[in-house]
């Protein structure tokens, strides 16, 4: 008299997750979520950086007066102290994304540059230009009498006026990348969310 093995219910098995596939599933739908936003944000700032690189000179610059109290050859450029006591960073105009390294260099500060502006009285030219990363000063214009020192729009927003077309084209290319990205980590974390 054989005894019949009990079986495993396929169906009911096959109603299960994966061992950590929801865990899973809940970081690619936060990658995805990341790749999404670097994708939006890259766009906008792409195309905010090469409608200013486009104008010899913005009809919106503010001309204001400060110390430097801070020199570095990549962005954020200059520490300022205001005559009221505020302080803040200052960049030449770059390409706004940010470099993970620490910031854009900026070849037209020299080391010599640099040491002649630390502690300089200089009159400046700013403007507020909004990034997906908020709020950010723009120096367009930098004289300082006693180092001698001056730059004009030409040298203060040199990086991104060379090759705008250029640099819009690569920039929205690599905004693609990111949108193929959040798409492809997309289906990863719908296929890891589906019951098996």
């Amino acid at each position: 008299m054989s005894t019949a093995m009990p079986t495993t219910n396929l169906k009911d098995q096959g109603d299960q997750y994966l061992p950590l596939s929801p865990p899973l599933a809940r970081i690619c739908w936060f990658l995805s979520a990341l790749l999404l936003w670097l994708f939006l944000s890259s766009c906008f700032d792409s195309v905010v950086v090469f409608n200013y690189s486009t104008v010899r000179e913005p009809a919106d610059l503010k001309t204001t007066t400060f110390r430097i109290t801070e020199v570095r050859d990549r962005t954020p450029n200059f520490k300022v102290r205001f005559g009221d006591g505020e302080t803040t960073w200052l960049s030449f105009p770059d390409q706004l994304g940010g470099d993970p390294k620490g910031g854009l260099k900026m070849p037209q500060i020299t080391d010599d540059a640099g040491r002649q502006l630390k502690g300089c009285m200089a009159t400046a030219k700013i403007r507020a230009v909004l990034s997906s990363f908020g709020r950010v000063n723009q120096v367009w214009d930098l004289d300082c009498p006693q180092a001698h020192i001056h730059y004009g729009p030409e040298a203060a927003a040199s990086q991104i006026t060379q090759h705008p077309k250029f640099d819009l084209a690569f920039n929205l290319l690599m905004a693609t990348f990111l949108l193929c990205g959040a798409y492809l980590t997309g289906m990863v974390a719908h296929a890891l969310g589906k019951k098996r």
